[in-house]
Parts: structure tokens; C-alpha cells; sequence
């Protein structure tokens, strides 16, 4: 099916542009400061074990980046913290709009980001950390002594190691990224909410990158031992709990856009060449493949995202893995990795390219697509 161009005008790109830059405000549950563009412990901190929380009621990062520091008034030992894990307890979505930075303060740590309300990563996201990366729109983090972290003020701070992310929620806000987020070697990265849609690139050289569009109430395992990548979903495993609203994906996709001045635009989609458009919910969507007249195949149309789906342009890993509870979309895909590769979907995979740009997806070692339906169209 052929889709007329002139549908076109009714869609607005995603850029770097945005509105007004919200603020980052503490919740007041954590010992910690914000100082312009530093976010630093007070004294001695929320610290258990080797963890260091910082509670906020919004969080989100400018342009010109946040900086996970450590203020001159705290005694905190940066190399001794392995987790710095960062929660939100208000209402609002996370707008990520340039780079995080924590390495030069805490070399070995890894970072965590959990917002139920939804996260978003603009063009100029980027990471500087000494550790692994993990963002999440799951409403609690579970740690191997049974201890969970959730988003309601009065929860404890566990000092072991987080073990999953718990969506309490019947339907689990979504995650969108332009940004090039990358760790160093033998690090992970891992995006788990209630959609992921990566239009940039996810590196993790020598390590891994683990994408989870999930439905409510499950459990996303960080370190499964049933999992070569790590990573595994237990469907019905939480109840609901949790009692805020979700950022709907049109309302995620403004953060980056901006409203459009007498459009209805609220469905996303992804199109051919793997960008990300925010587009009126009359627009026909679907993907086809057409032959030119050179006598090419190319791609036409949109694919458009629904809960569950997860639509990722790029990636660089030693392992990658992405599982989805509804739809994996591979447009314009530059997939690599140096081992495994895992692509798991409850409904079906769908990888396309165009004629002047080939897909390409390859792994260094065993491949696995797991799906009721693979659609494949590639040149």
C-alpha cells in the first residue's frame, strides 16, 4: 500500500528543540543537594552498603548536562559507592537533554534512573559514568536481601545489590531516546518501560545492551541465571500498586518536540529510515514494501508504536537482547555484536531497510529470534 506524500505535512519531526527546560527538584527523602548543575550527597549522604540514593520530585537534565558530584560539605568516598540510584516521586516525566556525568566523582559506580511517569533522551543525551546504565519507568527496584525500593516517600533504602525493576502499574510509561548513549568496556546498558523506542545508538563495547517493552505488573530481572544476556520478564508477577498517571507516548514524544500549532498530532511512529515522527492519529500507518523503477524494492509508510513495542535503530555490544511484549520494529537497523544476539517479541519482528541504506544486523556468535512472526525485507 502506498502512502501519499502529502500526508506529510500533518507530522512533526523530533528534534533537539524543546520547550521551557523543567527543573530538578528533591523530594526532600534524600540527604542530598542540587547547586546548579551539580548533584552532590550532604554530609555523609543516603548511603547504604555501598549505595547512594538521591530522591527527587523532578528530575531532568538540560543541555548543558548534570554533574553526580560530590560537594565539598560531604564526607562521602566516591570510589566506595558502587550504585548511585536515582528515583522519582512526582508526577512529571524525565526529560533528558544532555549528558549525565558521574565518573570523575564516582569512577566505579553504576547509575540507576527510575521514573514511572516516563523518560525521554533528546539528541544531546549523552553518558560519562564509571559503570553500568540503567533507566526504567518501573514503579520499584527489588534488591537481592528482599528489600524494594519504590516511589512512595516513606520506602526504605536498601543497602545489596538491585536484582530487578517491579512495574506496579497496569500499564507501564514508555521510554524514548534520540540520544547516542554509550559506557565503557564490559559495561551494560539497559532501557526497560512500558515501551522503548531508540532512534540514536546504544554502545556498550565488550558488554551489553538490554532493551524490555514490557506490559503491567511484571518483573524484569537484571541478573537472571535462565538468561545467557541477563535479562528476563516475569509476566503477573507484581501487583498493582501504584497510583500516579503515565506520561502517554504523544505526551513523551512534546518533551522533544514541542506542541504542533493546529495539528492534532498524537499517535508516534517510526519510519523507514528508523526516525521517530509524531504524527496525527488519522494518518494511515503500516509498512510496505514497493518496487521502483530502477527495479529496487524501497520501504514506504510508518510504523506506528503501541505499548509493548520496542523500535531500536542502533546498536554496538559484545551481547545484545531486546524483548518485547508486543512488536519488535528494525528500520534502518545497524545491529552488531561481538557475541550473542537475542530478539524475543510476543507478536512479531519487522526489519526493513530502503535501497540506498541496507540493513545490517550481525552477531559475533549465536543468534536467536523468538516471535508468532518474522517479516523481513531487506536488501
Amino acid at each position: 500500500m502506498r502512502f501519499p506524500t502529502a500526508t506529510v505535512l500533518l507530522s512533526v519531526s523530533l528534534c533537539a528543540a524543546c520547550p521551557a527546560q523543567a527543573q530538578t527538584v528533591l523530594d526532600g527523602s534524600t540527604n542530598s543537594l542540587v547547586r546548579g548543575n551539580l548533584i552532590s550527597p550532604v554530609e555523609g549522604g543516603t548511603v547504604s552498603g555501598s549505595n547512594l540514593f538521591h530522591s527527587f520530585k523532578q528530575f531532568n537534565v538540560p543541555t548543558s548536562g548534570v554533574i553526580f558530584g560530590i560537594d565539598l560539605s560531604s564526607y562521602v568516598i566516591g570510589s566506595e559507592i558502587k550504585n548511585i540510584i536515582n528515583r522519582v516521586t512526582g508526577s512529571d516525566p524525565s526529560a533528558i537533554l544532555g549528558k549525565i556525568e558521574s565518573r570523575a566523582a564516582f569512577p566505579n559506580a553504576n547509575l540507576f534512573l527510575i521514573n514511572p511517569n516516563g523518560i525521554v533522551f533528546g539528541q544531546n543525551a549523552r553518558l560519562d559514568i564509571g559503570g553500568s546504565f540503567s533507566a526504567s519507568t518501573a514503579t520499584g527496584i527489588n534488591f537481592d536481601n528482599g528489600s524494594t525500593l519504590t516511589t512512595n516517600l516513606t520506602s526504605a533504602f536498601p543497602e545489596s545489590e538491585p536484582r530487578s525493576f517491579q512495574f506496579a502499574v497496569t500499564q507501564p510509561a514508555g521510554i524514548l531516546s534520540q540520544g547516542n548513549l554509550a559506557v565503557g568496556t564490559g559495561q551494560s546498558i539497559t532501557l526497560a518501560g512500558g515501551s522503548v523506542v531508540s532512534t540514536g545508538s546504544l554502545e556498550a563495547p565488550d558488554g551489553s545492551v538490554r532493551v524490555a517493552a514490557v506490559q503491567g505488573n511484571s518483573e524484569v530481572i537484571l541478573r537472571s541465571s535462565d538468561s545467557i544476556a541477563g535479562l528476563r520478564i516475569d509476566a503477573n508477577a507484581v501487583p498493582s500498586s501504584w497510583q500516579g498517571t503515565i506520561a502517554e507516548l504523544p505526551k513523551l514524544a512534546k518533551l522533544l518536540t514541542g506542541d504542533a500549532i493546529g495539528i492534532e498530532a498524537n499517535q508516534v511512529v517510526v519510519n523507514p529510515d528508523g526516525s521517530l515522527q509524531l504524527v496525527s492519529s488519522a494518518l494511515a500507518t503500516g509498512i510496505a514494501t514497493v518496487l521502483l523503477p530502477t527495479g529496487l524494492f524501497d520501504t514506504t509508510g510508518r510504523f506506528s508504536i503501541k505499548a509493548g513495542d520496542a523500535a531500536i535503530k542502533q546498536i554496538a555490544a559484545g551481547v545484545g537482547q531486546i524483548i518485547a511484549s508486543g512488536n519488535i520494529a528494525l528500520l534502518l537497523p545497524n545491529i552488531q555484536t561481538t557475541r550473542e544476539l537475542f530478539l524475543t517479541a510476543r507478536d512479531t519482528i519487522t526489519i526493513r531497510d530502503t535501497a540506498s541504506a541496507p540493513a545490517v544486523i550481525r552477531a559475533g556468535g549465536t543468534s536467536l529470534c523468538r516471535a508468532i512472526e518474522v517479516s523481513t525485507s531487506c536488501h
